[in-house]
């Protein structure tokens, strides 16, 4: 992860498998853009790893809580 680390965040746990990398692939596809570039921030990359992990099948978690300061999330063009 690039950038400033969070201050409070539950860490990833190695050798889990995460839906992340689907997620990134398909904000590319659907031109979600930020100010870094194409596709989401790191810090919205790396909450999607944590928050997708999976073990036999099934989410590793029930209820993920995110929250941002205001204007810190990229925004996003949905209608042109």
């Amino acid at each position: 992860m690039t950038g400033c680390a969070p201050r409070f965040a539950t860490p990833r746990t190695p050798g889990r498998e995460s839906l992340a990398l689907g997620i990134g692939k398909t904000a590319e596809i659907l031109n979600f853009r930020t100010s870094l570039g194409p596709g989401l921030m790191p810090w919205q990359h790396e909450a999607n790893a944590v928050a997708t992990e999976r073990a036999d099948d099934r989410f590793c978690f029930r209820q993920v809580v995110i929250e941002v300061m205001r204007q810190q999330a990229s925004r996003w063009t949905c209608w042109r």
